[in-house]
């Protein structure tokens, strides 16, 4: 009979030690995501510190951060970083203007 109660004591330890660290894991799953718990208004105003790459690139976030980068009132773009790819988009899209222009 010690033999079953020593066995039933240590199962119920494990198990108390097992809803312990879930607890403190949900605490502190509770005490990282606070900045998701602020209204659309606040972090869309964080967002629109960041250049716009940035604050798309925080739809990975989660779910919920997906939506709010088209909400940004200001677009930060860096025409530089984009020329290139804009002088192609250009060139694609108005050789009837380039042809024009030449005459």
């Amino acid at each position: 009979m010690e033999r079953a109660e020593r066995a039933e004591r240590r199962d119920v330890l494990r198990l108390q030690q097992g809803n312990a660290r879930a607890e403190k894991r949900r605490v502190r799953r509770q005490r990282i995501d606070i900045i998701s718990g602020l209204p659309d208004c606040l972090l869309t105003h964080i967002l629109s510190f960041l250049p716009t790459r940035d604050a798309v690139l925080t739809g990975i976030l989660s779910s919920r951060w997906r939506p709010l980068w088209k909400l940004v009132p200001v677009l930060h773009l860096d025409q530089i970083q984009h020329r290139p790819m804009l002088r192609r988009v250009v060139d694609d899209a108005f050789p009837f203007v380039d042809t024009v222009s030449r005459i």
